[in-house]
């Protein structure tokens, strides 16, 4: 097999020479010799990828490159490529606009602080003539208490409030594209006016270019400094000379010009209140180490046909990603992007960063969304602070998060029994197994537990295959239960299963339900099959809160007893409450004959699920279901016994009852208000509020700008399922914030 090729231009850079061992091992590198557009246009025909900086990637050298899989930038900006003609043939560009996030904003602020203390006349003045006595010309200005006034809240530009903020400053802010409430923002006429320093942070754009003119620089305080760390053309150069000619301005820091390199006999270098770096600001150790490992992870990507983070051109991506977000939102979301570039700090950063490193990307977690190091109540706090209502919560905190009477039973329990080993048993397993045997609704009343959910519906699967002695199963086209191998074949969705080949044969899927005349659908299987053994299903959608009529699930049972197929409820995310009763099955009066719960059975603490079933099915002594090495754990249990407790004794099924009655009434006035709400569901404190356009994700992200966290479901749905231990003034305001998103 042919090796693939990365073209590399800017030669001079030597682009990836830290990671060189690893490029060479998965493609052959080929080095531009110089960056002419008719040098990389002959030099494209065989590259699979382009690796670049500030060479011109035009529309002719991407058409020339016949056979590209992608466009990698050695650094943030892209201006240098044709993005549009990228996107035209479907080729991602890609870039790293992270890995020198506070390494510029440093450079910035040196900028600043060598001309607010005029360090660089002082370093001259001694070394032409000695040393020097305080005179005029070497007074200094602080920085405590004045005004720094940044254009573009991103990334970097917020790194740079941090300093100033760090420094006593008085930080205003002009961005158009960003809401944060904890700075104050400003016209841009108005903070040119105002600001005694003002610092460029924006991108490069028609609307930027230019935007410093003459008339804005006469406008600035005589006594203002100028710092440029972004794109040369933000500022009028002419202009600027001219402003520093007739002292309109202190001075000026600058990282980046008009033309790159600057000329030797260029105006700027005549003024002893201009400092200059030679577009260095990126220029650290830790930055070049970072930037090096940033780009080969995205080499590496696009060879094996992934698609890295950090996509420039997103519009290449599917219009219509529905299909991959039945689950829940996934994290290729232009709206993550922005969110993340405008909400978190430098730190934040790094640690995602670093995490994307180690864990396996996948479409739900990896890349992740922000870092956490907080958990109490409704809320979640993250590491910046912020404390977020969650209504997402993984469907695991019924109690809440860190429940002190769980907290309290694990702790004794850990101090007392740490672990069991599965030829064992111990007293809180066995009463766990008791308490579920004496809740689960009919004649379900032998236990196995499992630490995952997913395990459990595998040994759901077994038990219904030794039973029947059948294979076949029927199960919800979109369905989700788990994303083994075995739960994906019964599971109907294309994010965790499509691509993968042949699943389990004999797996049926029918329609999500919604009258009783849908279980046609399943009876038709039935009597064509004549060998179900199972159906297999949550008793009411949980991620788009959907539930048939009860006289739905009521003929299914019966059409199950008919052809002598088990039916298998899985409530994972559905039992202990949530929909106001301990079981959702609960609520139209039919019993499965297997009934799969976990998730919040663990309390938010520990991971644990559970199979319930007929005692007439106790018959497999001589087999193994599933004997997990942690399958009766004492620490698990303990926690799921103080969960139940809490549930039962601070009255939380009848308190979720009582809210989501309430919830509803909401949500219905919403509705009222906003005619892009299509729908509204719930059962209990399951909410669903579903959107009639696309707006979904960017209401999602507008509430976690203000305090609330949930889940979009199907690319349309606010999944919205918070602790049952929430109360009345925090279901309102929570509310509040989606009708403020909505508007």
């Amino acid at each position: 097999m042919q090796q693939p090729i990365i073209l590399r231009t800017d030669a001079e850079l030597n682009m990836g020479v830290s990671v060189m061992t690893e490029l060479t091992a998965m493609a052959r590198i080929v080095t531009a010799e110089d960056d002419r557009p008719e040098t990389i246009v002959r030099c494209a025909p065989e590259a699979d990828i382009i690796f670049t900086c500030y060479a011109p990637i035009t529309a002719e050298v991407i058409n020339a490159a016949l056979k590209l899989r992608g466009i990698v930038k050695y650094g943030v900006g892209v201006d240098s490529i044709d993005l549009k003609a990228a996107s035209a043939r479907g080729i991602p560009v890609v870039h790293c606009p992270d890995y020198g996030t506070g390494t510029v904003a440093d450079q910035a602020f040196a900028l600043l602080m060598a001309l607010a203390r005029k360090i660089t006349q002082i370093d001259r003045g001694m070394r032409k003539g000695g040393w020097l006595w305080p005179e005029p010309k070497f007074l200094g200005t602080e920085l405590g208490n004045k005004i720094m006034g940044i254009v573009g809240l991103g990334r970097i530009g917020s790194a740079m409030a941090q300093r100033a903020l760090g420094f006593g400053m008085k930080v205003l802010v002009h961005d158009p594209y960003v809401e944060n409430e904890t700075l104050v923002f400003a016209t841009l006429d108005e903070l040119v006016e105002r600001a005694d320093f003002l610092s460029l942070h924006c991108v490069l754009t028609p609307e930027t270019r230019g935007m410093i003119t003459a008339e804005r620089l006469r406008r600035m305080k005589h006594t203002a400094i100028i710092v440029n760390v972004s794109r040369g053309a933000l500022i009028d150069q002419d202009a600027l000379v001219e402003a520093l000619k007739n002292g309109e301005i202190a001075g000026a820091g600058l990282d980046v010009f008009v033309e790159e390199p600057l000329s030797v006999d260029h105006p700027l270098y005549s003024f002893d209140n201009v400092v200059c770096s030679p577009h260095f600001a990126f220029y650290t150790r830790e930055a070049f180490e970072r930037l090096e490992r940033q780009c080969c992870d995205k080499i590496r990507a696009l060879l094996e046909g992934k698609m890295p983070p950090d996509l420039k051109n997103r519009e290449i991506l599917p219009d219509d990603d529905s299909h991959l977000r039945t689950e829940g939102d996934i994290n290729l979301s232009e709206h993550r992007q922005q969110w993340q570039e405008n909400h978190l700090d430098v730190a934040t950063h790094e640690l995602l960063d670093r995490d994307a490193r180690v864990f396996i990307h996948q479409s739900l977690s990896t890349p992740c969304l922000n870092t956490i190091t907080g958990c109490e109540g409704i809320y979640l706090i993250d590491s910046q602070g912020r404390r977020l209502m969650d209504f997402h919560g993984n469907s695991v905190h019924q109690v809440g998060f860190g429940h002190p009477r769980v907290i309290e039973a694990v702790k004794n329990q850990l101090d007392e029994l740490s672990f069991c080993p599965r030829r064992y048993t111990n007293r809180p397993a066995v009463d766990l197994a008791e308490k579920l045997a004496a809740l689960a609704p009919g004649a379900l009343n032998k236990v196995l537990l499992t630490p995952s959910g997913t395990g459990a519906i595998g040994i759901a699967m077994k038990i219904a295959r030794y039973i029947t002695g059948r294979h076949k199963t029927v199960s919800m086209t979109d369905s989700f239960h788990g994303a083994s191998l075995d739960a994906i074949s019964i599971g109907g969705e294309a994010l965790v299963r499509d691509g993968l080949g042949p699943l389990l044969p004999g797996c049926f899927h029918v329609p999500w339900p919604k009258t009783e005349k849908d279980a046609d659908a399943i009876e038709k299987i039935l009597i064509e099959q004549k060998d179900i053994g199972a159906v297999i299903a949550e008793p009411m959608r949980c991620t788009t809160v959907e539930r048939p009529h009860d006289a739905y699930w009521q003929r299914v049972r019966k059409l199950c007893d008919e052809h002598g197929a088990l039916l298998v409820f899985d409530e994972i995310p559905l039992a202990l409450g949530r929909t106001g009763k301990m079981f959702c099955c609960e609520h139209f009066g039919v019993t499965p004959d297997i009934l799969v719960i976990g998730k919040g059975l663990g309390g938010a603490i520990m991971p644990l699920a559970a199979v319930i079933v007929r005692e007439d099915f106790d018959i497999l002594q001589d087999r193994a279901l599933g004997h997990y090495t942690h399958e009766k754990s004492p620490v698990a249990s303990a926690a799921a016994l103080a969960t139940i407790a809490v549930i039962e004794e601070e009255g939380l099924l009848e308190h979720t009852r009582t809210l989501g009655a309430e919830a509803l009434e909401i949500m219905a006035a919403v509705k009222s208000r906003h005619s892009v709400v299509a729908d509204i569901r719930g059962l209990g404190l399951a909410l669903a509020m579903e959107i009639g356009d696309d707006s979904a994700d960017s209401i999602l992200y507008h509430c976690l700008s203000n305090g609330l966290s949930f889940k979009v479901s199907a690319g349309n749905v606010l999944t919205l399922t918070p602790p049952l231990v929430i109360t009345s003034e925090q279901l309102t305001e929570a509310f509040q914030i989606v009708e403020s998103a909505l508007s």
